[in-house]
């Protein structure tokens, strides 16, 4: 999906005006929870619709290759011995399908898997796998039909978009058997606080409005009856986290009109762009060398990714 606020003035006005509204005002901050390090914004409000249409177009959905290979390894081990009735899974926010087309058929029989997704075309694309696709929030998923259904539930890059913890989590419960096992990714706080450490900002409310730990699962899944199986972060080496800071580098200096970034990321003809960044992306990886010196590669790989059970309790 294509970033286009900043390509049409117009839109990126009724951005603005759209985000001021949903905060009832211009400010928005972070805060942090001192027991668990959960960081959320203030006023803590979702993205809706309204604010998706402005910032995207299409629904190209990035794939999130590592997080995928970690779960589709997990239920490999888990379905093995199970009988097809149960194998029920529900992805949440599951795209365009790019998940599910590398579990479904050979590990999951479609008429057993459920997902949820808003947007229409990629709704499309999911039901002509065989799945049901359900063009609804799972909060809102209730009756006997759901209740006590799954065995998995699957949420990539999903959770760090949502309000209403406790709702989303009294849904899981909800929606989930005794002894299923949920697989949720999401971004790296440790990355986020190393990239406001150096004054680049990535990740904005109210795109992401949180920021998980470990603990914080931890902790709210003792309320909700989970408990956390594994945490993985993301590995990444350092000549991979040195694109990844030239890149977003590059990408913030285009945040100010008139700069040269701005006007090249701005061409239209894609290979032209590509050829216009690609001086300034090697200018980019020359400054960050320092504040690559000074990081634990180890620790700043872009995703975190959880496996929870349901303990019933």
């Amino acid at each position: 999906m294509a970033l286009v606020a900043e390509r049409d003035p117009g839109r990126a006005d009724a951005l603005r005006d759209h985000v001021e509204r949903l905060w009832d005002g211009g400010d928005c901050q972070m805060l942090r929870c001192r027991a668990c390090g959960f960081e959320f914004a203030d006023p803590f409000r979702a993205g809706d619709a309204r604010f998706y249409d402005l910032i995207y177009e299409g629904f190209d959905y990035a794939g999130h290759e590592w997080d995928w290979h970690l779960t589709r390894n997990r239920l490999h081990e888990l379905t093995r011995d199970a009988s097809p009735n149960e194998a029920t899974l529900l992805e949440i926010g599951a795209g365009s399908g790019g998940f599910l087309r590398q579990i479904v058929p050979s590990l999951f029989d479609p008429k057993q898997v459920v997902c949820t997704e808003f947007n229409p075309e990629a709704a499309r694309k999911l039901r002509a796998t065989g799945v049901d696709a359900i063009d609804r929030d799972f909060r809102e998923l209730r009756g006997g039909d759901f209740q006590d259904r799954f065995a998995f539930v699957c949420m990539f890059h999903v959770l760090e978009h949502l309000d209403g913890i406790d709702r989303v989590f009294e849904s899981l419960s909800y929606l989930a058997r005794d002894d299923a096992r949920a697989f949720i990714s999401l971004p790296n706080p440790e990355n986020a606080t190393f990239y406001e450490s150096n004054d680049l900002f990535i990740e904005w409310p109210p795109h992401h409005i949180s920021r998980w730990h470990r603990r914080s699962f931890e902790i709210l899944g003792e309320r909700f009856g989970w408990e956390v199986v594994d945490h993985r972060v993301e590995p990444v080496s350092a000549a991979r986290l040195l694109r990844n800071l030239a890149s977003d580098r590059l990408i913030q200096r285009s945040r100010t009109a008139g700069s040269i970034s701005r006007r090249a990321r701005l061409i239209p003809d894609r290979l032209l762009r590509l050829a216009a960044c690609a001086p300034l992306l090697g200018i980019e990886a020359l400054r960050a060398l320092p504040l690559l010196r000074a990081a634990n590669p180890q620790a700043l790989g872009r995703s975190h990714w959880v496996e929870l059970r349901r303990t019933g309790t």
